[in-house]
């Protein structure tokens, strides 16, 4: 099995480059691969639903279309941008939409993966932010307003939300450790990937008497990275590295 990892890529009209990488690793490369696993906060926009015209959220949904299409399997997690994604995500996109923790298989070892920002318990602000802009009847509610009034919903929370990131220590800002611990012990897991924090690493330790790992991934506003599982192989590449290999090897191919 295998299969690519990517987060945090805040697609924007600000950044054409990378939606058409994005373009190239999905639609290029992706069929070199199993399984492709989106880790939250694609869009750079807070998502309103699925009649959201934001450029270039059409270009983006349109290429996830033509990936499904082509018969890749793409799986995406929510972030903090896609609070108010529905499942029905899927029907416009053919890409699954997963729990915000997942189990899935990566090399050989039973994982989890989330986009991370529910490890960051410390920012007790957002926390109960995001339960209640989750909350089943708040997004019903918030699914009934108008296009137009949604979008103006939306901008008008990125003020606020600058305003408090701002405000975060940089404790708030990371995860805490011992809900990374506490996760991975219910789950019972040695592996953890995931994204938010825009602080790649890979950060090991001991717990509950056994090796285990955690793997953020990078986000793309700059170099951005890339998480690659081939069989029983984990490896890191930026982005732009990854896409260089592998228009190398087509040339030469």
């Amino acid at each position: 099995m295998s299969a690519l990892f990517i987060s945090d890529l805040h697609l924007s009209t600000a950044q054409p480059d990378k939606l058409e990488a994005f373009n190239i690793l999905l639609n290029d490369i992706g069929s070199q691969f199993d399984s492709i696993y989106i880790l939250g906060d694609l869009f750079e926009e807070f998502w309103v639903g699925n009649d959201d015209i934001t450029p270039p959220n059409p270009e983006i949904l349109a290429i996830l279309k033509s990936t499904t299409e082509s018969g890749i399997k793409v799986f995406f997690i929510k972030g903090n941008r896609e609070l108010l994604l529905e499942a029905k995500f899927s029907d416009i996109t053919g890409v699954t939409v997963m729990d915000d923790i997942s189990e899935i298989m990566v090399a050989g070892q039973k994982a989890l993966i989330m986009h991370g920002d529910l490890l960051c318990s410390m920012d007790w602000k957002y926390q109960l932010f995001r339960k209640v802009i989750t909350n089943s009847l708040v997004k019903f509610l918030i699914s009934m307003l108008p296009y137009g009034l949604r979008s103006r919903l939306a901008h008008g929370l990125r003020p606020g939300m600058t305003r408090h990131k701002n405000s975060k220590t940089d404790a708030m800002m990371d995860v805490d450790h011992r809900t990374v611990e506490n996760i991975m012990s219910e789950y019972n897991v040695s592996l953890l990937i995931h994204g938010h924090t825009h602080k790649p690493g890979i950060d090991e330790f001991t717990l509950d008497n056994k090796p285990v790992q955690r793997i953020v991934l990078g986000d793309w506003y700059r170099k951005g990275e890339i998480l690659i599982n081939d069989g029983d192989k984990l490896e890191i590449m930026g982005i732009e590295d990854f896409l260089l290999t592998f228009s190398k090897a087509k040339t030469s191919g």
